[in-house]
């Protein structure tokens, strides 16, 4: 599911389908830290950037060590 998500975003006119597809995957599976990571991602690339954060936060929280990418965007979507 993540890999059809991630997909859909690269894909021009697809972004919201990405989206929603990474949204339900995240609903799917909350204790996931690579749903999360994705999905902060989308939001990053899409918006909102708030949502980006706040989902990057929650990858970092659910696995603090396996999740530098996140900790890396999370520096990115707080930035101006």
């Amino acid at each position: 599911m993540l890999a059809v998500g991630q997909r859909l975003l690269g894909k021009p006119g697809t972004a919201a389908a990405g989206v929603a597809v990474l949204e339900l995957a995240v609903e799917r599976a909350p204790a996931s830290y690579r749903a999360h990571e994705a999905l902060g991602a989308a939001y990053e690339q899409v918006g909102p950037k708030d949502r980006a954060t706040a989902e990057y936060r929650e990858a970092l929280r659910l696995s603090p060590h396996l999740a530098r990418s996140a900790a890396k965007r999370l520096g990115t979507a707080v930035a101006p």
